[in-house]
């Protein structure tokens, strides 16, 4: 079934609140970023819906979200500062970061998808203060938001 009205039917409130909340997060952080922020603004999108649609799944722990963002940001910062400048060696290395940060949040136990993105955003264009606080913020607000309504938000998928 491509629907299921049961659940929707049943549970029409929670649907629109965690969405709202969904939609607070990224219009805030989109008052902060510009669109040139894309790729980390996608990440950050990509860990709203985690939090607020899967709830309860591992990846939406806070301890996996900030540790998964953090981890893969200090990769994607250490793989920028030795970027080589041309070529398909600038490819290779942006692709060496992602997979360095995929081993790290695995053997760290930190599983957060989409903080690859936030490596792949940082490897190539770097990071500035504006971002870096703008980025924390959400993360950090992503994370309280988990730990203290967490027991009031429900799996949506």
């Amino acid at each position: 079934m491509i629907f299921n009205f049961k659940e929707f039917g049943e549970n029409w409130q929670q649907y629109l609140l965690q969405s709202f909340l969904a939609f607070l997060t990224i219009f805030f952080v989109l008052l902060y970023l510009q669109m040139q922020d894309i790729v980390i603004v996608a990440s950050i999108g990509a860990s709203t819906f985690i939090v607020f649609a899967m709830p309860k799944s591992i990846p939406a722990k806070p301890r996996n979200l900030i540790g998964g963002q953090l981890s893969c940001t200090l990769i994607g910062f250490l793989f920028h500062l030795v970027l080589p400048e041309v070529g398909m060696c600038s490819t290779l290395w942006v692709a060496a970061g992602v997979g360095t940060a995929i081993f790290c949040m695995v053997v760290l136990d930190f599983e957060h998808p989409p903080a690859t993105a936030t490596t792949l955003s940082i490897a190539i264009n770097g990071i500035d203060l504006k971002i870096a606080l703008a980025f924390a913020g959400s993360i950090i607000f992503l994370s309280l938001t988990h730990k203290f309504f967490g027991k009031f938000l429900r799996d949506l998928v």
